[in-house]
């Protein structure tokens, strides 16, 4: 093992052995340094586009029936929608 695999496991003992500690630190740094989180979510949702969209649509197509149904009442939420907004 190289340094820093052996450096990555002991971490990963010491967070296994005071989860609670850790995550608060986590929370905190969090809270910290929104900036850098909101970069890596942005990264982490881009890079993982293709395969939900792969996942939704062969959902789509194992599904027909529900799906149908689910635009059906998406469409009938949004006219609603629009409909009390224009006698609003």
């Amino acid at each position: 093992m190289t340094d820093a695999e052996i450096k990555a496991y002991k971490v990963r003992l010491c967070r296994e052995a005071n989860p609670e500690k850790y995550k608060t630190y986590a929370k905190e740094w969090q809270k910290a340094n929104r900036d850098k989180c909101k970069v890596y979510m942005q990264n982490y949702y881009q890079r993982n586009k293709a395969a939900r969209i792969a996942a939704a649509r062969a959902w789509q197509a194992a599904n027909p029936e529900k799906f149908k149904a689910m635009l059906r009442k998406a469409y009938a939420k949004r006219k609603a929608r629009l409909a009390a907004l224009s006698h609003a």
